[in-house]
């Protein structure tokens, strides 16, 4: 298929873990793991990005892993060291939150307008989840117990059913992250998962594999089998479709999948850089922008 590529100036040229998009306003946060945090924003649909100013409490600065926003303007945005900040005017302002786990937050979804759960990871084997409240003014609690694998990505296809990817493992929730399973998926360190239906997802794999499932993760179908002799050697960290049920996977060295088919099928899009890609957004149904290593952005128009 035809796609038009272009770079994007951007304000930073740390590395760049999540971006994402509300209509025409978009953030992507990185920086560098143990004394950077970065945050840049666009207001025009990604055709100019600057950086926000960020409040200082006292701590070093980590690497910001993940965000999430909602339409009202209300954000959080998770990272290394239990480094958090939320607002409530798309970053406008922005207020400091320590979790006092100091933990590495990797992934965080807002479940409901007033309810939001973030999850992490202390190496591959360790793993921890912490849900967080409106009503308790967003803040973190202490959190003890912990889970027997890493996490990567938390999604929400809705306020009750959860799943979590990590190492070697995909979790499931359906009472609203109050408890969970595992799933039958394994056999990669799953970087994430997008969902058409709290049944119906696809999941990759940094191991090159893709899983799909229309039974809610009792079955797993191999798309692709993670990386194997004689198959072309691809990783991938995170995967997003449009309203159209089109789907884009991204990965290491500039790989990006298309696939229009609910990730029945999929198709590698020209190689047109070495970037390894970390995160991926639609913001419209024939543009998506993909950041990942020394800042650099990319917008992409299929």
């Amino acid at each position: 298929m035809d796609v038009v590529f272009t770079e994007i100036s951007s304000p930073t040229i740390c590395q760049l873990e999540h971006v994402q998009f509300i209509d025409s306003i978009g953030f992507a946060c990185g920086g560098r793991v143990f004394d950077k945090s970065e945050l840049i924003r666009t207001k025009d649909g990604g055709a100019t990005w600057h950086k926000i100013q960020l409040p200082l409490q006292g701590v070093d600065n980590k690497r910001l892993f993940s965000l999430d926003m909602l339409a009202d303007g209300t954000m959080h945005i998770v990272g290394f060291g239990g480094v958090t900040y939320k607002s409530t005017n798309f970053a406008d302002s922005l207020t400091y939150l320590q979790e006092p786990r100091f933990a590495h937050w990797t992934s965080i979804c807002f479940r409901t307008p007033n309810d939001a759960i973030a999850c992490g990871q202390d190496d591959i084997a360790e793993g921890f989840i912490v849900p967080i409240k409106r009503a308790d003014n967003w803040l973190y609690p202490f959190v003890s117990k912990t889970h027997s694998f890493g996490m990567n990505h938390i999604a929400f296809p809705d306020s009750m059913t959860g799943y979590i990817s990590g190492f070697g493992a995909i979790y499931k929730s359906t009472d609203g992250g109050v408890t969970w399973n595992f799933t039958e998926a394994k056999n990669d360190n799953f970087t994430a998962s997008e969902w058409f239906s709290t049944q119906e997802g696809v999941a990759v794999g940094w191991e090159g594999s893709i899983l799909k499932t229309i039974d809610g993760g009792t079955q797993w179908d191999k798309i692709r089998s993670a990386n194997r002799v004689g198959q072309k050697r691809i990783k991938l960290k995170c995967v997003e479709q449009n309203s159209k049920n089109e789907l884009i996977a991204a990965g290491e060295n500039g790989c990006i999948l298309y696939s229009n088919d609910k990730g029945v099928s999929w198709t590698e899009l020209e190689n047109f850089t070495d970037v390894n890609f970390e995160s991926i957004a639609f913001q419209s149904d024939n543009t998506f922008f993909a950041v990942g290593n020394d800042g650099r952005i990319f917008k992409v128009q299929l």
